[in-house]
C-alpha cells in the first residue's frame, strides 16, 4: 500500500515500538546536579555559541528563541551567540583555537564530527554528562541519538537535522491527470510522473534531487548509494568502496533522469526558486525547506505535499540525515557545567519543541508528537513530520570522513553527482575515477 502522508497513526505506533522509554516522560533540569553547578550557582558564567544558523534567515528567530528561554531560566549563564556561516565554521574554529580563543560550545555539520573529534578535541558527551548521561538521553530516538557516535562515543548531539523529503506539487499532479494522493514512490515512477508533468506543463521542471553543489552537500547522494545496495567507506574507516554495483546504479538512476529531460540542468539555488515559484513539480530536500514551501504554496495558489523518499525498485530505502550537531570543546570546568544545562535545555523537551516548530526540523524525543505531547497538534497540521519521522527508524549516519582532507572528500561526492548530471561522461569511469581521488585524499 502506498505511504499516505496524512496517516499518522501508524507512525505514532511504530515511533513508540522503537522509542527506548516509555511516553511521556518528564523533562526536568538535572536533579542529579550538584548544589554548586553552574545551573544552580549565582555565580555569572558566560558561554560562547558559535551557529550558523544565527545567520540563516529562516532558522535566526528560533535559535535566538532557544538561547533566550534557556538564559530566562538559568539567569547566572550568559550564552553569547556567535554567528558563522556553514563553509567557514570549521576554519573559524581552527583559527580561534590557535589564538587561544576556544568556543565552549558549536554548531557543526555531521560531516564533520570526525575532523571535530580527533583534530578540535571535542569532548565526547559521555565525559561531559558524567552521572547524568543515561538520565538526559533515555527517551530520544535511538537511530538519532546514534548519529553522534564515532565508534563507542557520542562527540556530539543532533540539533538541526532531518532525512530526505519528496516535496511535490499536486496542483501540477492534477494538470497532468495523475492523483496526488498517490505519490511516487520508486524512481522508475518519478521519471514517469515528471515527463508527464513536463509534457502537460511546457516550461515546468520535473524533477530536481538536492545533492548538486556545496549549499546542499552530499548527504542525499549518500542516500542514493546505500539505498541502492552501495557502500561508502569500510568499517575500519580506511578504504573507500565507492567503486561498487551499488554506486554505479544509483549514479546510472540519475543519469537517465537527466538525459530523458525528467531531471533538469538548474543549479541548487535555481532549483529551489523554482519550486517555490511552483515551477518545478518535485524536490527531493531537507525538511527545511517545508515553511519556506508552504508559503510560497499559499502566496502562489498551489498546493504542497510531501512524500518519503523514493525507492529503487525491490529495495528498501535508506535515508542518511543532513543538518548539524552541537560540539562541546571548552576545558574550562565552571564553563563545562554551564554548557551541560544549555546542552540539556537543547535537547530536552521544550529545546526540540522549539527546534521543529520554530525552525523546522526533527524532534529527537518520540514523545512530543504523540497525544499529550508538545508537538502532537503541530504533526497533525504538518503531516510532512511524520514522513521523516517514520523514515528514522531506518535511517543511517552519515558518514563523516576521517582526516584532515574530509572537506575535499565531502565536495568529492558533489563532483560526482555534478559529472554525473551535467557531463557525458560515462557512468562506470565517473565513479571510479572519483573513488581513487577520494583514496588518494583519505591516504594523503
Amino acid at each position: 500500500m502506498k505511504l499516505r502522508t496524512r496517516i499518522f497513526s501508524a507512525i505514532l505506533a511504530a515511533l513508540t515500538l522503537v522509542s527506548v522509554t516509555a511516553c511521556g516522560q518528564e523533562e526536568t533540569s538535572s536533579a542529579a546536579s550538584s548544589a554548586g553547578s553552574a545551573g544552580s550557582s549565582e555565580e555569572q558564567v558566560e558561554i560562547t555559541f558559535y551557529s550558523y544558523s544565527l545567520l540563516n534567515a529562516g532558522q535566526k528567530a528560533g535559535t535566538q528563541q532557544l538561547i533566550d528561554e534557556f538564559m530566562a531560566e538559568h539567569p547566572n549563564i550568559k550564552v553569547t551567540g556567535v554567528a558563522v556561516s556553514n563553509s567557514d565554521m570549521a576554519a573559524r574554529l581552527q583559527a580561534d583555537m590557535a589564538a587561544g580563543e576556544v568556543p565552549d560550545v558549536a554548531q557543526l555539520p555531521f560531516r564533520a564530527m570526525d575532523f571535530a573529534a580527533n583534530s578540535l578535541g571535542a569532548v565526547p558527551m559521555e565525559e561531559l554528562a558524567g552521572d547524568e548521561y543515561d538520565e538526559q538521553f533515555s527517551g530520544m530516538y535511538p537511530n538519532g541519538l546514534a548519529l553522534g557516535k564515532l565508534g563507542d562515543l557520542t562527540y556530539c548531539l543532533p540539533f538541526t537535522f532531518s532525512t530526505p523529503m519528496l516535496y511535490y506539487n499536486a496542483t501540477l499532479f492534477e494538470s497532468a491527470g495523475l492523483d496526488p494522493n498517490d505519490p511516487p514512490e520508486t524512481w522508475d515512477e518519478v521519471q514517469e510522473y515528471a515527463l508527464a508533468i513536463k509534457e502537460a506543463n511546457p516550461g515546468v521542471e520535473g524533477i530536481h534531487v538536492a545533492t548538486t553543489g556545496p549549499s546542499s552537500g552530499e548527504w542525499i547522494a549518500q542516500s542514493l548509494i546505500y539505498s541502492n545496495g552501495g557502500e561508502i567507506l569500510s568499517e575500519d574507516r580506511s578504504t573507500i568502496l565507492l567503486d561498487n554495483e551499488g554506486t554505479v546504479g544509483a549514479m546510472q538512476m540519475l543519469r537517465d533522469l537527466a538525459e530523458c529531460g525528467a531531471h533538469g540542468t538548474l543549479t541548487e539555488e535555481e532549483a529551489q526558486e523554482a519550486f517555490l515559484g511552483g515551477n518545478l513539480a518535485m524536490y527531493l530536500q531537507s525538511s527545511a525547506l517545508y515553511a519556506s514551501a508552504a508559503d510560497a504554496a499559499e502566496a502562489g495558489g498551489w498546493e504542497l505535499r510531501g512524500a518519503a523518499e523514493p525507492a529503487f525498485a525491490g529495495k528498501e530505502v535508506v535515508p542518511t540525515n543532513s543538518g548539524s550537531a552541537l560540539f562541546v570543546f571548552t576545558q574550562d570546568e565552571a564553563k563545562r557545567e554551564a554548557v551541560w544545562e544549555f546542552i540539556k535545555f537543547v535537547t530536552g523537551e521544550r529545546g526540540y519543541t522549539i527546534i521543529t516548530s520554530e525552525i523546522g526540523y526533527l524532534p529527537l524525543r518520540p514523545s512530543l508528537v504523540e497525544e499529550g505531547g508538545a508537538l502532537y497538534e503541530y504533526a497533525q497540521e504538518n503531516p510532512q513530520l511524520g514522513v521523516n519521522l517514520e523514515q528514522m527508524s531506518r535511517m543511517r549516519q552519515t558518514v563523516s570522513f576521517p582526516g584532515e582532507n574530509w572537506q575535499a572528500m565531502s565536495n568529492g561526492l558533489i563532483e560526482m553527482i555534478d559529472r554525473i548530471l551535467w557531463t557525458e561522461d560515462p557512468v562506470e569511469t565517473v565513479v571510479s575515477e572519483i573513488a581513487a581521488q577520494e583514496q588518494a585524499l583519505l591516504d594523503s
